[in-house]
């Protein structure tokens, strides 16, 4: 009796163990030797994915299934436009009044190195995406995840911290993604 009731204690510990395990385990984006292929199947083949940089998920559009953000580089997003049904956006010149892609995307930029983008899918688990963007011009050193008060109501942001220390919250709001800033370090 004694050792049956030994043996069922240590199969609990072992379930909870690996029950703890499972849930410990992160949904990632795909893996990175599939992240090419992805990219390519979705936006085309002229987009790489920038070394180093977070694949950032979350719930960007508020229908409680995840999307993903890759920081990516390479020709011009316009060219790929139609042929792949994804939105080029330029959420940063906008909030300045100056938020055409086909012209802003002629702007210099400040930040050094190749054109840095950021590909967004909505529902990239889905058989078939809710919608694609790219998002051109944003400025930023690091990105994260992270929540922003709209109009009393909190959504989901791509939090970016420029070199200078200037806080951007990058926020999708039913159409269109807009930039926002929010404080400085």
């Amino acid at each position: 009796m004694r050792v049956r009731f030994i043996v069922i204690i240590l199969f609990a510990l072992l379930l909870n163990t690996v029950v703890l395990v499972a849930q410990d385990v992160p949904a990632t984006a795909p893996a990175e030797a599939d992240t090419a292929a992805f990219l390519a199947k979705h936006f085309g083949g002229d987009l790489a994915v920038l070394p180093k940089s977070p694949v950032l998920t979350g719930d960007m559009d508020g229908d409680s299934s995840e999307d993903v953000v890759f920081v990516v580089t390479g020709k011009n997003p316009l060219a790929n436009e139609a042929g792949h049904n994804y939105k080029v956006l330029d959420p940063y010149n906008a909030y300045f009044g100056w938020g055409d892609p086909k012209m802003s995307m002629g702007f210099v930029s400040m930040d050094p190195g190749p054109a840095k983008y950021l590909a967004v899918i909505h529902g990239w688990r889905l058989p078939t995406p809710k919608s694609k963007f790219i998002l051109v011009n944003i400025p930023f050193q690091s990105l994260s995840m992270g929540s922003f008060k709209v109009k009393k109501k909190t959504v989901s942001a791509i939090i970016a911290e420029e070199a200078g220390g200037v806080n951007a919250a990058v926020f999708f709001d039913g159409k269109k993604y807009k930039w926002e800033a929010f404080g400085a370090n």
